[in-house]
């Protein structure tokens, strides 16, 4: 999914996930939704882009897992680590249980949360990934 850069942007993904709800355990989903919403303000607020510009954010549902990705066309940061834990990246770091970062000409930040099959017990009847359209 494509959205714009705006302070609008985590709104948008956060709600790109309500298609799940009662197929997804709803303390993860409300997890997904705040570290996902955290990976997108952070690129609103550090790409250095101007509005509008797009970000684009991929949700996947994969075997023992779930995977969150944004990209921005911003510099990024050469070692992103959360300020405090209670900032926006010590949320992630708590939430998820992999999260890392690469600057190469465009700015990516991915998380995975590892899943139990019983987390996940119903998936909307579309595609499994929230993918660029």
């Amino acid at each position: 999914m494509i959205v714009e850069l705006s302070l609008d942007a985590a709104r948008q993904v956060r709600e790109s996930l309500d298609r799940y709800e009662g197929g997804i355990e709803p303390g993860l989903l409300d997890d997904l939704r705040l570290a996902s919403s955290e990976l997108v303000s952070n690129a609103v607020l550090h790409s250095g882009r101007p509005q509008g510009d797009p970000i684009e954010y991929r949700f996947n549902i994969l075997p023992g897992k779930v995977r969150v990705q944004v990209l921005d066309h911003g510099i990024g940061a050469l070692d992103l680590h959360p300020r405090a834990p209670e900032s926006g990246l010590g949320m992630v770091d708590i939430i998820s249980d992999r999260w890392s970062s690469n600057a190469d000409g465009s700015f990516y930040v991915w998380l995975e949360i590892d899943t139990e099959p019983v987390l996940i017990t119903r998936i909307a009847r579309e595609p499994y990934s929230l993918a660029p359209e």
